[in-house]
């Protein structure tokens, strides 16, 4: 039992600290569009180190990650479209062009129709999800905060009494 209070503390530890809106709604913003993207692509895994290094709150981001992961195969269709339609738009033909012959940026493959619809997508995407999640943390935010504080297993909880 004491093993499990150690590893709760710990978890607690390492996400505790960043908790105001603007942390939370940044954590989420970028969990967004990481969750967006295609992990085949080296855009997601930028981001997501620009992410830990900000002062994003990584509860937040890695829910983040997780529900836009979760929506994203049902958004392809959309994504395409959006990316087709900047990849083939006729004054930003030469900037792509003159993008691809760079060599580390084949790896974003940001010449792929999904990848750039998911990236677009997720910048549009960005503000407003910072803003609900800033609005949401304000207003829940003291009562999510102390039920994050509280001890995880109270010892006169986990006793029978014979």
């Amino acid at each position: 039992m004491d093993a499990i209070q150690q590893s709760w503390t710990s978890f607690k530890g390492t996400v505790r600290g960043f908790d105001t809106p603007h942390q939370l709604g940044l954590g989420m913003a970028f969990g967004i569009v990481v969750g967006l993207i295609p992990k085949d692509s080296l855009l997601p895994y930028v981001i997501g180190v620009i992410a830990i290094l900000s002062t994003a709150n990584l509860l937040s981001f890695g829910i983040g990650v997780i529900v836009a992961h979760v929506i994203s195969p049902a958004l392809d269709h959309l994504t395409h479209l959006i990316g087709s339609w900047f990849l083939t738009f006729s004054p930003l033909e030469s900037v792509w062009a003159t993008l691809s012959e760079i060599p580390l940026l084949g790896w974003t493959r940001f010449n792929n129709s999904v990848v750039m619809g998911t990236l677009i997508l997720g910048a549009l995407l960005a503000v407003p999800t910072y803003t609900m999640t800033r609005m949401v943390s304000r207003s829940a935010g003291g009562r999510i905060v102390s039920w994050w504080k509280r001890p995880a297993l109270d010892s006169s909880s986990t006793t029978t009494q014979v």
